[in-house]
């Protein structure tokens, strides 16, 4: 007895084992990395009170909110630093990783080595790992779709209680409560659960699997038509379908490779995964569900991601423990291969070939530059020490404010714009930003802009050139490259800051019709400020439009020419036509600003002259010439 009692005890130490490798992988290192926009940001909201929770995850992320609930209630107990918040996802993540050798015995049922290789495998599978370090809900939301998956499994039985099936539907819902895009396996598992239905003699086709269904999806459509309902003010992209093939091609290496870099790898993984998915299909009946479950929520997310513009790895990472699970019992079970004397071999050679994948992926998140957070820790801590009383710093884009906020503090920044959230409709202009920079610059002597995705909310770059007008930028004496993925510019003022016009003023240009029109329109130029004689500079800006679904060039110029009273031309000067990085690589529906100085000749006496403004590439004139009176005084 005392020897049976022995065996069981023995046979957990192993898999008890691995669960243990899977939370040491996590936790190594957890507080180390700083935390990123989203983690900022998720830290920040989960500070409110529940019925704040659960109004603002559908008003400002169009989610779920039951992760910020728990995050909220375990905040309170444990803190909130970086460890400590990531610890919550790392629990999540080794539940997980449990879960999937419970998969892994389902569908493989006669192979003692696949439930193990299963929690092997899913202990250093790196995109399982970088979930289960962020304080986000992908873990939690991953483990309760697997957790929905196991229970479904399970109940495809005949004779199934009520109560296996009820199991079911509860863990479905909580996994749509962590997070929206879990429905996509939910759908996945409703086509095998009425596949499986449909088979079955009519007079033996139980009610509970369909009630129990129907009830979830109708749960579930509710709490999706309430979150449509409840937003006023959200875009994430703009409104411009992905190409699909891509998309699942991204989907499928996902499943892989952690934030799908390198790029070079994502054909080969996507290609590996698609090969795992149809080598399931033909094995045993569990192997070939679950095939089907991962196939369908990989293509769902993709479609999603394609119509709506918007892909995330982290969204296809749902069906990652799927496809680990699958990997373990192909490796590690017994599959249907045509040549029986060398499968051994083939399976030892391909779960060692999984391994050693894994391994690499994991290495890559610890020690290549190209995973790294951005560092906002490091950016925070070198602005306390350096930026003077006098001085303040501007967030651009202004949804890193949550994250900034968090190392920081409250005082001493302004965010551009003011949104927690990333929002296009609220990329800068001229109109958005001059107010903006006049309130958060009044009284100052300097300003440091703090610039990360600023090529998507200020697209034009109209800060640094608004900025460029009234100061001169200096060099931080520290390396700006240091703060990973930031980057830090310092703007001294030659005197306390002047506040510019607030709006666009009346422009009192005219349009000659003769130049042809290739995607820009012109509204005018204007003098913001006049020379005198004997200046070498004139300043003037000029505002175009880009006009909708054009595909402009980057290489656009705009030639300004003056000219006396009589006609003759006293200076020329071609310059880029928008500032900074030139035409926005997006869809940019607003004034985009150009601000020029155009060096004049001394020469020239205080009088009113004409300013003709000709954008263009070097293909030629591509919108009508700009023709404005402009003054120079005495």
């Amino acid at each position: 007895m005392a020897v049976q009692s022995r065996r069981p005890r023995a046979a957990l130490l192993l898999p008890t084992a691995l669960i243990g490798l899977a939370f040491i992988v996590r936790i190594a290192g957890l507080g180390g990395p700083s935390l990123w926009y989203d983690e900022g940001y998720t830290v920040e909201f989960a500070r409110n009170s529940i019925p704040a929770l659960i109004r603002g995850a559908a008003q400002l992320e169009l989610n779920t909110p039951l992760h910020y609930i728990l995050l909220h209630g375990w905040m309170a107990a444990a803190g909130d630093s970086e460890f400590a918040t990531r610890l919550l996802s790392v629990f999540a993540g080794v539940l997980t990783v449990a879960l999937g050798g419970a998969l892994a015995r389902q569908v493989a049922p006669a192979s003692r080595a696949a439930p193990l290789l299963a929690l092997v495998f899913l202990a250093v599978w790196p995109v399982g790992v970088s979930i289960s370090q962020e304080v986000r809900m992908y873990a939690l939301s991953t483990g309760l779709a697997l957790l929905s998956t196991v229970l479904l499994l399970r109940c495809l039985r005949p004779r199934t209680p009520a109560r296996c099936w009820a199991a079911w539907g509860i863990a479905a819902l909580a996994a749509f409560a962590a997070h929206v895009l879990t429905a996509f396996v939910f759908a996945a598992q409703l086509t095998v659960l009425l596949a499986w239905w449909g088979r079955r003699p009519r007079a033996a086709r139980p009610r509970a699997p369909v009630v129990t269904a129907a009830a979830t999806a109708l749960l579930m459509a509710a709490g999706t038509l309430l979150i449509l309902l409840s937003y006023s003010s959200y875009g994430t992209t703009y409104n411009v379908m992905l190409n699909p093939l891509i998309v699942l091609r991204q989907s499928l290496a996902a499943n892989l490779l952690p934030r799908l870099l390198p790029e070079a790898l994502a054909l080969p993984a996507a290609l590996l995964v698609a090969l795992m998915l149809v080598a399931a299909l033909w094995q045993r009946r569990g192997l070939r569900r679950l095939a089907v479950i991962s196939a369908l929520t990989l293509v769902e997310v993709a479609v999603f991601c394609a119509v709506t513009g918007k892909f995330a790895p982290r969204y296809a990472a749902l069906a990652a423990p799927f496809v680990a699970t699958i990997a373990a019992a192909l490796t590690g079970g017994r599959v249907r291969l045509p040549a029986a004397r060398f499968v051994t071999l083939v399976r030892a050679a391909a779960a060692g070939a999984v391994l050693a994948a894994c391994l690499v992926g994991l290495a890559a998140l610890r020690v290549d530059p190209a995973y790294a957070y951005e560092d906002y820790r490091g950016a925070a801590a070198y602005m306390r020490a350096n930026v003077p009383t006098d001085e303040t710093v501007l967030l651009v884009s202004g949804h890193l404010a949550p994250v900034f906020r968090y190392y920081y503090g409250d005082a001493g920044w302004a965010a551009l714009p003011p949104d927690p959230v990333l929002n296009v409709r609220h990329t800068l202009d001229y109109d958005s930003a001059a107010p903006l920079l006049n309130a958060a610059l009044n009284g100052r002597r300097g300003a440091w802009v703090l610039l990360w995705q600023d090529d998507v909310i200020d697209p034009s770059g109209i800060v640094p050139a608004l900025l460029g007008r009234v100061a001169h930028r200096l060099q931080p004496d520290r390396k700006v490259n240091e703060f990973h993925g930031l980057r830090l510019w310092h703007y001294r003022f030659d005197a306390p800051y002047s506040p510019i016009p607030a709006a666009i003023p009346p422009l009192r240009s005219a349009l000659d019709a003769s130049g042809r029109r290739a995607g820009l329109s012109a509204l005018g130029c204007t003098q913001f400020r006049l020379p005198h004689a004997g200046d070498t500079l004139m300043e003037v800006a000029c505002f175009w439009r880009v006009q909708p679904d054009s595909h402009l060039p980057y290489d656009m110029k705009v030639s300004l020419r003056l000219a006396e009273q009589g006609g003759a031309q006293a200076a020329q000067s071609d310059q880029m036509l928008a500032p900074a990085r030139g035409i926005p690589f997006v869809p940019f529906n607003k004034p985009l600003a150009g601000f020029y100085f155009m060096p004049i000749p001394g020469k020239l006496s205080a009088g009113t002259y004409t300013l003709r403004a000709i954008p263009y590439t070097p293909d030629g004139q591509i919108a009508p010439t700009v023709v404005t009176p402009v003054t120079i005084l005495p």
